[in-house]
């Protein structure tokens, strides 16, 4: 096949793979970049082109589907290939602005020698197939709503030793992958059905263009991407409650913002957000209720009263006397320099339970930072986030509630 034939194979597939992409909601991108050779020849830098379409099976895994063209080079040789693959990727974590997965997968190779090396073996083919077996590592950054950028670093193991049509050592050919591409779409409709509230809206919004740009909860997604793409509400900043804003979900933390806990662990995204958790793994989740049942340990009396910190509704920051007390708390620790203290934050019981263990545990964090500010060391302080449990007033006036948003600090 000449490479012309190639390269129509390889649009032909490029084609299939967008086609087939809206229909099924998957994400579809197209990737660009050099290819290496290893085989028992000087080896030289080729090229590479290809689609794909990817959906996802779990929060951790995603199935990818594509094919393309490329060219291996060699200081002898030229081999043109015609490449399917299935890949199947595991995301091993996410940062702000990058996510990383492994991807491992087979699939098949057509391939076709332009120029033949000086050291052609007889029985070698210059046209041929091959199982091919691709392993490597990503990585993606979101460029905006529907928009990522793709990079991949890969090895594909072949089982053929004359892709270059010489057989001069033991094992088979292969090649290294770099590669720089863009990925459009994520949205599943399958998983994230239209809200009925929302239907309404899509329609006006796809017939007015005045408004198909618009964001009325200036949550940083447009009307249309969310109910046409996302499927989100497009007056509510944070469609499903979970303390992300819908723009941060699908764009940074790839979590889903019809979803409160997307990996179901069992914590909402946002309390793993707040405290460090990946929410898109439920192995690292855990059940509020254990922790809001654990038993305090009883703690010594000590010299003086250790002042409360007391919070307003919803608020994580210091306000009032509260810093006059903390300098009071940081005198008694230099005083005391053989104790620790335990910062017990609490909730009043507004809210759910996960979300009022959150703020319990930023408001301790609070408490701490200001600590380790006025001198006190880091190691001499622990954090305990018991939400709405232990109340020390009724939390059906705003006075009691007042009273149970607070931190309080034991001396051991």
């Amino acid at each position: 096949m000449t490479c012309r034939g190639y390269i129509l194979r390889g649009a032909t597939a490029l084609y299939l793979t967008l086609c087939y992409s809206p229909a099924t909601g998957s994400e579809w991108g197209l990737r660009a970049g050099g290819l290496y050779g290893a085989t028992e020849l000087a080896d030289g830098l080729g090229f590479g082109l290809s689609g794909f379409v990817r959906r996802p099976l779990s929060p951790r895994y995603h199935i990818e589907f594509g094919g393309g063209y490329g060219r291996l080079r060699g200081a002898d040789y030229t081999t043109n290939l015609a490449v399917a693959e299935g890949r199947l990727r595991y995301a091993l974590g996410r940062g702000q602005f990058w996510r990383a997965d492994l991807y491992a997968g087979a699939g098949a190779l057509r391939y076709d020698l332009a120029d033949s090396p000086p050291q052609t073996t007889p029985d070698a083919d210059a046209i041929g197939w091959s199982t091919t077996a691709p392993v490597g590592i990503g990585f993606q950054r979101p460029l905006g709503p529907g928009r990522r950028l793709d990079l991949d670093l890969g090895y594909t193991y072949t089982l053929r030793d004359d892709i270059n049509r010489a057989i001069l050592e033991k094992g088979n050919d292969g090649y290294w992958s770099l590669t720089v591409g863009l990925v459009f779409g994520g949205a599943d409709p399958a998983r994230s059905p239209p809200r009925a509230e929302s239907t309404t809206t899509s329609a006006a919004t796809a017939t007015d263009p005045s408004v198909a740009e618009t964001d009325r909860d200036d949550d940083g997604l447009s009307d249309r991407d969310e109910t046409q793409r996302y499927y989100t509400n497009p007056v509510m900043r944070d469609s499903d409650g979970d303390g992300l804003d819908d723009r941060e979900e699908v764009e940074i933390y790839l979590t889903d913002p019809n979803r409160p806990d997307s990996d179901r662990g069992g914590v909402d995204d946002g309390a793993e957000i707040a405290r460090g958790a990946d929410p898109l793994d439920s192995g690292d989740d855990f059940a509020p209720e254990s922790i809001l049942e654990e038993e305090p340990v009883p703690l010594p009396p000590v010299r003086g009263p250790l002042p409360a910190v007391f919070f307003p509704a919803g608020g994580t920051v210091l306000v009032g006397d509260a810093r006059d007390n903390l300098r009071r708390v940081a005198n008694f620790m230099r005083q005391e320099a053989h104790r620790t203290l335990e910062l017990r934050g609490h909730s009043d019981s507004v809210g759910s339970r996960a979300a009022n263990l959150r703020l319990s545990r930023q408001r301790a964090e609070a408490v701490r930072d200001h600590l380790i500010e006025l001198g006190v060391e880091p190691r001499r302080l622990k954090v305990r986030a018991l939400g709405e449990r232990d109340p020390i007033a009724s939390n059906a006036t705003e006075q009691g509630r007042l009273k149970n948003r607070r931190v309080d600090l034991f001396p051991r």
